[in-house]
């Protein structure tokens, strides 16, 4: 809702909008989720095998940086959004290098370590 952050819209009693109009779902067939690496293409059928994946692969360890930085859930988002969002503008989270394609960033990355280099919190933790 316009004026409101997401923390406001959280709060908010939604238990008289589910009673109004029942319907059945008994048809719904529910596909299966799969979590993608932030630094390849590789899908997971669970998290655990995903983070396996990128501190085994990608040497970024997530739990880790999660327990180091005492981060919470949202602040998870945040920095999980940062990554995909820089990656996607092919920019290394690192340093200030900017590449043509993911490839070449991705291997920029691995090379001088900067998968698990992090800026500093100002610039990821932002309201979104």
């Amino acid at each position: 809702e316009l004026g409101k952050n997401w923390e406001d819209v959280q709060s908010e009693d939604d238990r008289a909008l589910g009673d109004t109009n029942e319907e059945d779902w008994s048809d719904w067939e529910e596909l299966p989720v799969f979590a993608v690496c932030l630094f390849c293409d590789k899908q997971a059928a669970t998290n655990e095998e995903l983070l396996g994946h990128m501190k085994d692969i990608h040497h970024f360890d997530l739990q880790k940086i999660k327990v180091d930085l005492g981060l919470n859930f949202y602040q998870q988002v945040k920095l999980v959004n940062f990554i995909r969002r820089q990656i996607h503008q092919c920019r290394c989270h690192g340093c200030p290098e900017k590449f043509q394609s993911k490839t070449e960033l991705i291997t920029h990355m691995e090379k001088y370590s900067h998968i698990s280099v992090l800026p500093e919190r100002s610039v990821w933790d932002q309201p979104q």
